[in-house]
């Protein structure tokens, strides 16, 4: 049961860093294309993803 729920968290995090990488604007498209060829967004966390825009800002 514990690793049903594991998995459902990271689906939902997953979910949550595609979203916020849609939703960026033309201000954050050469990041947003960075992080998408250099990370692996299936293991991307929200926390990461908030670091690297943070970081190319």
């Amino acid at each position: 049961m514990a690793a049903m729920k594991s998995a459902e968290e990271e689906m939902f995090e997953r979910a949550v860093v595609v979203k916020v990488l849609r939703i960026l604007n033309a201000k954050f498209n050469m990041n947003f294309v960075a992080i998408k060829e250099s990370k692996n967004l299936d293991l991307l966390k929200l926390e990461e993803l908030h670091g690297s825009l943070e970081a190319h800002e």
